[in-house]
């Protein structure tokens, strides 16, 4: 499943809570960090830095961010009744607001940085696992017979519920290649023996005399002998009449 990370904050004058939402799998990671008023954004990194090593996954770049709670919009009633108040909740609320602004271009700032991390490391992932295939099982990376491998590589994890190849590392690709041989092993061993089952019900079918290796039964050649001299009698065969009518002396 893919993740979908949600990111929160919400500065206070005391603490600022950091909260990291998947919102594809309902995983919620939760950490709260001193705010140092002069520099707001450090409690936010400090933050964000910590959810990231609980869920141990990198901030994509652009993760949404659930803005930070601001004060209320000013009471227009106290513009007439008391003016002094309103400019102060007038300057409180425009300075928040541009806090909120301002940190959320730090975060997302910080979500690119992240993001940056982590293309280096799948491109330093991907180059190794092209080394460890280019050394252990070369025809995977060849032109010629790369396509066919990944295909029935690609047909096993559908069929083994393990989701896309593309995603796979060196070794689950290997593990998958030992699988693949073990299966070929086995459907040339099924289709042996398919074959020999047949051989010997085709056997089973022939009749017992002539069966091929079975042991004929006491008297069958010397029935077999009297029956081909009577045969032969019937067409004059004087050597063929004096062993039959011998069988009886």
């Amino acid at each position: 499943m893919t993740a979908d990370w949600r990111l929160a904050v919400d500065i206070g004058g005391t603490f600022t809570d950091v909260v990291l939402l998947d919102a594809a799998s309902g995983r919620v990671e939760v950490d709260k960090t001193l705010t140092t008023p002069s520099a707001p954004l450090d409690g936010v990194r400090t933050g964000v830095r910590l959810l990231l090593a609980k869920a141990m996954t990198p901030l994509p770049g652009n993760a949404p961010l659930v803005h930070h709670v601001l004060g209320m919009p000013v009471d227009p009633s106290l513009v007439t009744e008391n003016g002094k108040t309103n400019a102060e909740m007038m300057q409180a609320h425009e300075g928040a607001v541009a806090q909120h602004q301002w940190v959320q271009q730090q975060l997302h700032a910080i979500g690119a940085q992240q993001a940056q991390y982590a293309q280096a490391e799948a491109a330093q992932a991907e180059q190794a696992k092209q080394a460890t295939l280019a050394e252990k099982w070369p025809e995977y990376l060849s032109p010629e017979t790369g396509p066919k491998l990944q295909q029935q590589l690609g047909s096993i994890m559908s069929e083994l519920g393990l989701g896309d190849l593309k995603h796979a590392d060196a070794g689950d690709i290997l593990a998958l290649k030992a699988v693949s041989d073990w299966r070929g092993k086995a459907q040339k061993y099924d289709t042996l023996m398919a074959q020999k089952m047949e051989r010997v019900r085709q056997a089973k079918d022939l009749p017992k005399v002539s069966r091929p290796g079975a042991a004929q039964p006491k008297g069958a050649a010397a029935n077999a002998a009297y029956q081909q001299d009577r045969e032969a009698m019937k067409g004059g065969d004087m050597q063929a009449a004096a062993r039959a009518v011998a069988r009886f002396i």
